[in-house]
């Protein structure tokens, strides 16, 4: 629960003091893919994005479990 809320409800805002909120899918990773330093930089940012999400796969799994006995 607490993954999704910090997900949902980041305390980063952005440069003007606003939070930034992105409705058009992928928007922001094209633009960091644009401008990053190097290359290693959207790969790592992908890369954390995904990893953030494997416990829900893992709660998911063994929610089914549970319910299945």
């Amino acid at each position: 629960m607490a993954i999704l809320l910090i997900t949902l409800y980041p305390k980063d805002s952005g440069p003007t003091g606003e939070q930034n909120i992105n409705l058009i899918l992928f928007k922001s990773m094209a633009e960091m893919i644009a401008n990053a330093v190097s290359q290693g930089v959207p790969l790592r940012n992908i890369g954390l994005n995904i990893l953030l999400f494997v416990p829900f796969g893992f709660l998911s799994a063994a929610r089914k479990t549970v319910a299945a006995t």
